[in-house]
């Protein structure tokens, strides 16, 4: 396969590469540096670390904590959206965003489902008139009505559910050892925060 716009090949490449580095694991030491990349293992000894210029060996001993970056399940929240309206920003505990979609998506099925009925009733009338000009005009707006609030009712549910995947929050998980509890108390403890 060939590009024909070579410079939109090169655009893609930056922003493939740019966008990888969005998603970082992170090590932090105990002399303050920290690197970002990409943990490819780890024993009890020492964690690798795959950075943009090289792969980096640390020792265990030297490391204050660990921060993995993993981004939030935008599947999850897409299928729930797709399915229920607002489900998805609901999960992502996103309330407010989440009731409107809800609430505006079930007003639209309600507004189409009563200019549909409306629609319905305007065609019968109309057929069982002897071709009466104003009923027609009637039942036309009526279905043109229908159409676009149907529309409308589509495209929002369609955008919600865009919205619950584009906008669904990372989530960052922190791992560490410490010779200090939270509380200040002395020991070895291991905290975790998701």
């Amino acid at each position: 396969m060939s590009f024909r716009n070579p410079g939109l090949a090169r655009t893609l490449c930056i922003i493939t590469a740019l966008a990888s580095g969005l998603m970082a694991d992170r090590v932090v030491l105990k002399n303050g540096d920290s690197y970002r990349g990409t943990i490819v293992s780890q024993d009890g000894h020492e964690v690798r670390i795959r950075t943009s210029f090289a792969l980096v060996t640390l020792p265990k001993s030297g490391i204050v904590r660990l921060e993995f970056d993993e981004p939030a399940d935008r599947w999850d929240a897409l299928w729930r959206s797709a399915l229920l309206p607002g489900w998805g920003q609901f999960w992502h505990d996103r309330p407010i965003p989440g009731a409107l979609y809800s609430g505006g998506t079930f007003a639209g099925v309600a507004t189409s489902t009563l200019l549909y009925l409306s629609y319905l009733s305007a065609r019968d009338a109309y057929n069982a008139s002897q071709n009466d000009s104003s009923l027609f005009s009637k039942a036309n707006t009526r279905r043109k009505q229908f159409n676009a609030a149907l529309t409308i009712t589509i495209g929002l549910w369609i955008w919600q559910a865009a919205d619950a995947a584009i906008f669904a929050p990372t989530t960052t998980r922190t791992e560490g050892l410490s010779a200090f509890s939270l509380e200040g108390q002395p020991g070895l403890f291991y905290t975790a925060r998701f």
